[in-house]
């Protein structure tokens, strides 16, 4: 075999080793990077996105309203939250039964869904049992690609079959939605009495010259509906379960479109 030959078939060897790389990057190429886009357009993809107002009370023991955002995307069905600064350990449970009350409301599989929950707050504690009915709210309207209504505001706890429940700091609470120009606060059954003390004193002379005085506090109830009304033209609305919640927002809504 003289020597052109034998460079002859290393030419063939090393054409066929270049096709074979050639053939198979093209393959390769064609097949992955479909999947690539298709996954980041999965990613990138929102099914709904709402701001909501969110009642929360400070360190100092005052009401403060802030405004979160709820993002849903194709996913697993997780729940994901971004809140800053910190918050009570329960928020995430409190926002995985407020996802599970708006999906059962709405029919919606969520086991398709991701949730991302963002939050920056001025208070130093964000209360989570408290915020699962503005949660439950928000998710709600977020599925169904809807804008939240924007002069609504709520506190509450929810399970996950959406019944709500009872939290502090009530009055307070409304203070900050009222000042923020809040037509309705939602709130759980039986709180929109809430009782201040009044000091009451009475005197005892069982004998002349002694005298005792008897200190009792006396609780006197006060009705938000009206306070809030007459003082800030809010409407206090008591609320049982997320439906209620809704059918109210729903029928109020016309009123004072966002």
């Amino acid at each position: 075999m003289d020597i052109r030959n034998i460079l002859y078939q290393i030419a063939v060897f090393l054409v066929g080793i270049l096709a074979g790389i050639t053939f198979t990057w093209y393959f390769v190429f064609n097949n992955i990077t479909p999947q690539i886009q298709t996954q980041n357009s999965i990613i990138n993809q929102t099914i709904g996105e709402v701001v909501f107002p969110l009642v929360a009370i400070t360190s100092d023991g005052k009401g403060t309203l802030e405004y979160g955002k709820l993002k849903i995307t194709p996913g697993s069905g997780d729940a994901y939250i971004s809140i800053n600064p910190f918050i009570e350990p329960d928020t995430q449970y409190a926002f995985e039964n407020a996802i599970k009350a708006a999906c059962k409301l709405t029919k919606i599989d969520c086991s398709r869904y991701d949730f991302f929950l963002n939050i920056e707050s001025n208070a130093t504690l964000v209360g989570g049992p408290s915020a699962g009915l503005s949660f439950a709210l928000a998710a709600y309207y977020a599925l169904q690609n809807k804008t939240f209504p924007i002069s609504i505001a709520a506190t509450g706890t929810i399970d996950h079959n959406g019944n709500i429940g009872p939290v502090g700091g009530i009055f307070e609470k409304a203070v900050a939605a009222a000042q923020a120009d809040k037509k309705i606060f939602l709130v759980p059954p039986g709180q929109s009495i809430v009782y201040r003390y009044e000091r009451v004193e009475k005197k005892y002379e069982p004998f002349p010259g002694f005298v005792f005085i008897q200190v009792e506090y006396k609780p006197i109830p006060v009705n938000l509906s009206d306070f809030f009304w007459e003082n800030y033209k809010m409407k206090i609305v008591e609320v049982s379960n997320l439906k209620e919640a809704i059918d109210i927002i729903e029928k109020a809504y016309n009123n004072f479109p966002e």
